[in-house]
């Protein structure tokens, strides 16, 4: 092989090398800036806080006594201290329970950002469709801030007449404006019967 093949080789190979290195990051020298802003949007939904993962509560959901809004405070987080600051989070929940309400059927319910549930999975907002159509009605709402400026930990308590109340405890954004579910204490036995 003479030496004019070998550098006709030589700059075959290094041309395959630069097009397949600029194919591998065109997306990323050519993205506009709004991408890169979408990606901290996302980086503040990550900021969560974790309740506790033990309780002091000690009734059970079927004992004597039990109240389920007990439970859902003893899992708070231990920054979190009630506040009075709550009106714009029950404007939140009334718009979340007109949306749940006004449902043909719960398995039409899904995480939807206008009813401030974008941050709940599906199956969660499914659950608490299930229960608005049971006709649960709120009967306390407790707003807590804590030690995330953004984020603040809410309990909504829903009941319904000769069946115990059930308590939905939600980290709430207070930037976005969505509720996150963390969990739901009390019983749910009564779907069961029906």
């Amino acid at each position: 092989m003479d030496k004019k093949n070998k550098i006709y080789i030589a700059i075959g190979i290094l041309l395959v090398l630069l097009v397949s290195v600029f194919t591998l990051f065109y997306p990323f020298l050519f993205s506009n800036k709004s991408n890169r802003t979408d990606n901290v949007v996302v980086k503040e939904k990550n900021v969560v806080i974790q309740p506790k993962k033990e309780s002091n509560y000690t009734k059970k959901h079927n004992e004597k006594g039990y109240e389920s809004i007990k439970e859902a405070q003893s899992y708070l987080d231990s920054s979190s201290k009630e506040t009075q600051d709550s009106k714009k989070i029950e404007e939140n929940v009334e718009e979340m329970i007109s949306y749940l309400e006004s449902l043909d059927n719960y398995t039409n319910a899904y995480p939807s950002y206008e009813a401030h549930l974008n941050d709940t999975p599906d199956a969660d907002v499914k659950t608490l469709a299930m229960i608005i159509k049971g006709n649960y009605k709120v009967s306390r709402l407790e707003t807590y801030d804590t030690s995330v400026k953004e984020i603040k930990q809410v309990i909504i308590s829903l009941s319904r007449e000769d069946v115990s109340t059930i308590s939905y405890l939600f980290n709430y954004n207070t930037e976005s404006e969505q509720f996150e579910l963390i969990n739901l204490y009390g019983n749910l036995d009564s779907f069961a019967a029906e």
